[in-house]
């Protein structure tokens, strides 16, 4: 039977997809090779709706291993090293190798290690070298590869979740935020010198002294979403949009908006708040089951890619300084949309099989494998992982 928040997050996905597909036929109308484009972002979406089907039929709790996180961040880790020394240059910035984003692959293998780091010591992260200081030597050369391609959004993005995450998992917030603190001001100093970064936020902040230069890509796109009305003027009729500089990338809301106008614009919004409303439903069930490993799970993929949809709508409409983050499902991007997809099949998976376990009869004979001898959950009380041998 498939439960209310799996189809609430799937019908989203579908309307998200649908959405990206006809925005980006009408954003690519004008651009070089616009065929191509399209059709690779055809090929990548059917390529994420596989990876999804099959990940959606695996249980969730077979990834919850030490030899497969240790195989999958070591890949990670590998690729993101290579892309420095082998990868396309790109505006200054080396992000893509053999045509992907590592960083993208990064956002699953750090939820995958930061789940199965805080289901194994959920009993140990309020003592501060658990809860703070080992995940953070563990994260830390994911970050700083990413933070020198450089890819200062996603750096961002994923340590924010990492935070957030080791919060949701039960490290103490004052631990937390404090370390948060220092590693913010270490970051802020170190971009303060980075003229790119100030040029961006003093765009930013006076708008008015960049119309022409830094601020021109949001001056249009905030042109570009008025345009649009309550209604918008209809699939492809948009004009302004095409004038915004990656109208089809970062800044793809601003075709939504001038094409669906504010009622398309909202739909968008409220199919994200669907899916973080679906993703904290099926975090609390895994929960409420005994799966920690499913909760934490389930918990990272929500944020994710709640947080990352916030960052983009908040930079597109200018509550943000310019960070370079995509819309997820919707820009285009093969490696993102494939990886989004695939983090769309684990939420589906722990919903699926989380709901499978509850329906499954106790046998008489057989020991409840989440609970210990006084009926305890083993990992609530020990703080060991019920699914590692």
């Amino acid at each position: 039977m498939i439960s209310r928040s799996s189809t609430g997050l799937f019908l989203s996905l579908l309307g998200l997809i649908v959405v990206s597909v006809w925005s980006l036929y009408s954003a690519l109308l004008l651009e070089k090779q616009a065929e191509a484009l399209f059709s690779k972002q055809l090929v990548a979406i059917g390529i994420g709706f596989v990876g999804l089907a099959i990940v959606l039929v695996i249980d969730h709790r077979r990834w919850n291993r030490s030899v497969w996180i240790g195989l999958v961040w070591f890949a990670t880790l590998t690729l993101l090293g290579l892309v420095l020394v082998l990868g396309r240059e790109v505006n200054g910035a080396r992000r893509w190798l053999y045509g992907f984003q590592p960083s993208e692959v990064a956002k699953l293998s750090l939820i995958l290690g930061l789940s199965w780091y805080c289901a194994r010591f959920r009993n140990q992260l309020r003592l501060f070298r658990f809860g703070v200081l080992f995940p953070g030597l563990m994260v830390l050369p994911l970050l700083g590869l990413i933070f020198v391609e450089p890819d200062r959004g996603t750096t961002l993005l994923l340590a924010g979740m990492t935070g957030l995450l080791l919060l949701v998992a039960g490290a103490r917030w004052q631990h937390v935020v404090g370390v948060g603190l220092i590693a913010g001001a270490c970051l802020g100093t170190q971009l303060a010198f980075d003229p790119l970064v100030r040029a961006r936020v003093h765009a930013w902040h006076r708008p008015e002294e960049h119309r022409s230069t830094k601020a021109y890509q949001n001056r249009l796109a905030l042109l570009a979403l008025g345009e649009g009305g309550l209604l918008g003027k209809g699939p492809g009729a948009g004009t302004l949009m095409r004038t915004v500089p990656e109208q089809h990338t970062d800044f793809i809301l601003s075709v939504i908006g001038e094409e669906l106008g504010l009622v398309g614009t909202w739909l968008v919004v409220a199919a994200f708040a669907t899916i973080l409303f679906c993703g904290t439903a099926i975090a609390r069930r895994a929960g409420e089951s005994g799966d920690a490993f499913g909760m934490l799970l389930a918990t990272g993929v929500t944020l994710l890619i709640t947080l990352q949809a916030w960052l983009n709508i908040a930079v597109v409409t200018k509550l943000l300084p310019n960070k370079g983050i995509v819309l997820p499902f919707v820009s285009r991007g093969g490696s993102n949309v494939i990886v989004m997809l695939l983090l769309a099949g684990l939420l589906l998976s722990i919903d699926r099989h989380t709901a499978k376990a509850a329906r499954a009869p106790t046998k008489l004979g057989k020991l409840n494998p989440f609970a210990g001898a006084d009926g305890d959950l083993a990992f609530g009380r020990t703080g060991g992982n019920p699914f590692d041998p």
